[in-house]
């Protein structure tokens, strides 16, 4: 087979796989604002019951309701503090859930291009889990892509900081440095 038709081949097939991976990406986009705006509702609630003091009262309460022998009163109290511990431990979960997919979504609009809408993923994965390893990086890639290399070299520091042999900020770091 001719060099020419194998390259025309496997360049119909990168622009199959582009197409499809930027439909997938919208889509995502599109579920995970959905899952953003009820995370966000849900983290209101979570504030408004301050779930520190609400697990020491309750907690309390029911250690004197034992005490005192109204033991059917207190396993209502100890299970209330036991549901908010498992409700709050899953929104963790969420959170770390979240921060993953923000961190991907972003990364695929870098490899697309789309400068921006990286930069608003990786910013939301780092609101999710600020120590999150990767986006530091994907953003100094982002800073890169739009000529801000200052900006590019703190990303990779931070990168370094969470994430202290990562191969790719190490090279990039220094590169940069480089070529100052």
């Amino acid at each position: 087979m001719p060099s020419e038709i194998v390259n025309a081949e496997k360049q119909e097939i990168m622009a199959n796989l582009i197409n499809t991976a930027q439909k997938e990406v919208y889509i995502i986009s599109d579920d995970l604002n959905e899952v953003t705006s009820s995370l966000r509702v849900s983290e209101a609630l979570e504030r408004k019951a301050n779930i520190q003091g609400y697990v020491e009262k309750h907690s309390r309460v029911g250690q004197e309701l034992c005490l005192v022998g109204k033991y059917r009163e207190a396993i209502i109290e100890l299970e209330k503090v036991r549901d908010a511990v498992e409700q709050f431990e899953n929104q963790r979960k969420f959170h770390d859930l979240l921060s993953t997919l923000y961190n991907n979504l972003g990364f695929c609009y870098l490899r697309f291009g789309d400068y921006n809408r990286s930069k608003l993923c990786l910013e939301q994965a780092l609101y999710f889990n600020p120590k999150r390893v990767f986006v530091h990086n994907n953003l100094g890639e982002v800073y890169e892509g739009r000529g801000e290399p200052e900006s590019a070299i703190g990303e990779y520091k931070k990168e370094l900081q969470n994430n202290p042999n990562h191969p790719t900020a190490i090279q990039s770091l220094e590169r940069l440095q480089n070529h100052k």
